[in-house]
């Protein structure tokens, strides 16, 4: 293999410095924070009107935004798009008390989609769905 120039030079040690954010958009921020708030408490790194941030774990966090604010930066492309009742996007998170967890998404009005049960690939996993339409997979960690 040749050597790396230009803008990935360093990409490895940059990339082995980095933190985890990933971003999904939804239709109530309120609603979502709630949510989130009342099912997994994790703090928060930004709580403004427009956004909210969550460290889950070191250098890795999930944040929030309405969709409807998201032609501020997107433009005309995303105009009029609907927002389905199922995304195509699946949060996995290893927690340490499963049950815990179940328990608390059942009671803040999520849907289960599949109970815990041994998955093909050697972990127990339940699936739900968030106010949003995310998938959540809980799986004990």
């Amino acid at each position: 293999m040749g050597s790396t120039s230009g803008c990935l030079a360093g990409f490895r040690d940059c990339f082995a410095c980095a933190s985890l954010l990933t971003l999904l958009y939804v239709r109530s921020l309120t609603r979502t924070t709630e949510f989130y708030d009342a099912v997994f408490g994790w703090p928060k790194s930004v709580a403004v009107p427009t956004y909210t941030e969550y460290e889950v774990e070191a250098n890795a966090f999930l944040g929030f935004m309405e969709q409807s604010r998201t032609e501020t930066f997107l433009g005309d492309a995303v105009r009029g798009l609907a927002q389905p009742e199922l995304q195509n996007a699946e949060v996995y998170l290893r927690v340490e008390d499963v049950h815990e967890v179940e328990r608390r998404l059942l009671e803040q009005g999520a849907t289960c989609l599949s109970a815990l049960a041994p998955r093909s690939w050697g972990e127990s996993v339940a699936y739900f769905r968030d106010p949003d339409g995310f998938v959540l997979a809980i799986a004990p960690r």
